[in-house]
């Protein structure tokens, strides 16, 4: 769906309805509240973004070693000596671990 006429209603009203038209000079404030109205199509859910969004479940693991794992992982972040050389190392070897 294409949203750009009006964006958000908070984008519209402080952006929009303040310009004028750029194919037409002379005329000024020709978006209100009624113009949003007629272009306002929320009837449709787009919920692709959120399944885009979602972390994949591991496969094979229960919860609970899942959450484990995570807890090792922002546990090693949080140790600055370690940071540089085991995050890649750690991540990349639990990731495996999780996903295979």
């Amino acid at each position: 769906m294409n949203h750009y006429q009006i964006q958000s209603e908070e984008f519209f009203r402080e952006c929009k309805m303040t310009r004028g038209d750029a194919l037409d000079q002379k005329s000024e404030n020709i978006r209100d509240m009624s113009y949003f109205d007629k272009h306002d199509f929320r009837d449709i859910k787009d919920k692709r973004l959120k399944k885009l969004h979602r972390i994949r479940k591991p496969k094979g693991h229960t919860p609970r070693e899942f959450n484990t794992i995570i807890r090792i992982i922002n546990h090693v972040k949080k140790i600055s000596d370690f940071r540089k050389i085991a995050i890649s190392t750690i991540n990349s070897n639990l990731l495996t671990f999780i996903f295979t």
